[in-house]
């Protein structure tokens, strides 16, 4: 891990709601949510009842499906692809990777008239 990752993670231990993370950090999908977060917006699942932190809690990111619910301890953890049933993976990204995609999923959900509790 370089220097610059380490200061940049060290902002967490000033974070408690960030100690305690449901299932195991997967490098593979933390590069590959990126990847997504950068090329598509989060689309709702549901569009009809879109009242994220309630009773959304997974969204759509390209073709892939995303946990969003128990935010941040278990946060855009992989829930599949849109061709595959439903299921939770334990994976997820890392806790800055939540951090820094938080505010766009809001944003994103918020062109589909989703409300945040």
């Amino acid at each position: 891990m370089k220097i610059i990752n380490i200061i940049k993670n060290l902002k967490f231990i000033f974070m408690p709601n960030y100690w305690i993370m449901d299932d195991c950090y997967s490098e593979q999908w933390d590069e590959k949510f990126q990847e997504l977060a950068e090329k598509y917006d989060f689309v709702p699942d549901n569009e009809h009842e879109c009242e994220f932190g309630s009773r959304t809690y997974t969204v759509f990111l390209g073709e892939y499906r995303v946990w969003v619910g128990n935010y941040p301890y278990a946060f855009f953890r992989y829930n599949g692809k849109t061709s595959e049933p439903s299921r939770v993976y334990d994976m997820r990204p890392s806790r800055r990777t939540i951090a820094k995609y938080y505010k766009k999923l809001v944003k994103d959900l918020a062109k589909h008239n989703c409300k945040h509790r």
